[in-house]
């Protein structure tokens, strides 16, 4: 009886380890169809179809009822999300796809899937196949999320794109629509979903990215909130955002243009400058390779130097203390006055 028990059926712990192999396996698969891709797209047109329908076919299980383990979904997405943009063709249904289920089913869902389609969406948004403010629209939804893990990944995430898209120039048009976003989740009855939000907008501020009187206003605004932590957030941006402004550009700018030049050549800015002057002084006679490098360099030095310039000129766009951007600095302050005198906390 002893055989027929140890053969008759899987143990709880052998189909556990079955399916980790399995995940893993179809991982290193996917892992190595991708590298394929990435190589040579047009001879793989084929794989990509089918893992496309394999998505397809999972995403309609996944909308009836979602299973208990969806490692191998994640992994699928994951996959599509990096070669994607390689077959526009096939997949240009693919990312709402995925934004539409993130939107429509992030509470029932699996955290770890929950992360793993929005990194994916993340990989699609920096591929260009995602409008900003559809992706940035379900991340400030995505803030309800009892995941604290995910909400930094959020935060971060809005922070950056909305800095990327006014890197050379303030996006005025895709910025209000960001703002009226981010105005309504202020009134949004989730406290954490209100305070992330808030958070958002100190954050841009800070980053110079929003310094016009109509998010110094709606922060304002959070002062009279009856969310004791969002009064909070803005009354320290009020008495003290000017001072965190001076001190983040003091060390900021430097720093994102040395860690460039570093990860591209090993080499700061000043260790470009200062061999850059060797160069010119001590080469009379240069091999091709050595004048290929000097060149490369020199066009990385060229580049950084201009982003100094332009980091520069914006630090020094004129600059009014918020306190100073307030449509009724009276009426604000009589109202202040008059919530901390009815107030029952001390």
């Amino acid at each position: 009886s002893g055989a027929s028990g140890s053969g008759g059926g899987r143990r709880p712990g052998a189909a556990a380890c079955g399916a980790t192999v399995d995940a893993r396996s179809t991982m290193s698969s996917l892992t190595l169809l991708q590298n394929k891709i990435k190589r040579n797209p047009t001879p793989h047109a084929p794989e990509f179809r089918q893992q496309l329908r394999s998505f397809d076919a999972q995403l309609s299980i996944f909308e009836l009822s979602p299973p208990k383990d969806s490692r191998d979904f994640g992994q699928l997405v994951t996959f599509l999300a990096h070669v994607a943009h390689l077959y526009p063709n096939d997949s240009g249904h693919f990312p709402e796809a995925v934004l539409n289920l993130l939107d429509r089913s992030y509470e029932s869902m699996d955290p770890d899937l929950r992360r793993t389609l929005f990194q994916a969406l993340i990989l699609l948004r920096n591929r260009g196949s995602i409008d900003p403010v559809t992706l940035i629209t379900v991340s400030f939804s995505l803030f309800r999320c009892k995941d604290k893990a995910l909400r930094e990944l959020l935060y971060i995430h809005i922070i950056s794109d909305v800095r990327r898209v006014n890197r050379k120039a303030s996006n005025l048009r895709l910025n209000k629509s960001i703002q009226n976003v981010v105005y309504r989740m202020l009134e949004d009855p989730n406290s954490i979903a209100a305070k992330k939000s808030l958070q958002v907008m100190v954050e841009l501020y800070k980053r110079r990215v929003w310094i016009d009187s109509r998010t110094v206003n709606v922060i304002a605004g959070a002062c009279l909130s009856n969310q004791p932590k969002n009064v909070a957030i803005a009354l320290q941006f009020f008495l003290g955002i000017d001072e965190k402004i001076d001190a983040l550009q003091d060390d900021e700018e430097d720093a994102v243009v040395d860690e460039g030049l570093e990860a591209a050549t090993g080499k700061s800015l000043d260790k470009l400058e200062r061999a850059a002057q060797k160069d010119s002084r001590i080469y009379a006679k240069k091999t091709r390779a050595r004048m290929r490098k000097i060149a490369k360099e020199g066009k990385l030095l060229k580049k950084a130097r201009q982003a100094k310039q332009s980091e520069l000129r914006r630090a020094n766009t004129p600059r009014f203390p918020a306190i100073e951007m307030l449509n009724d600095p009276q009426g604000f302050s009589e109202k202040l006055f008059r919530k901390l005198r009815s107030s029952n906390d001390h």
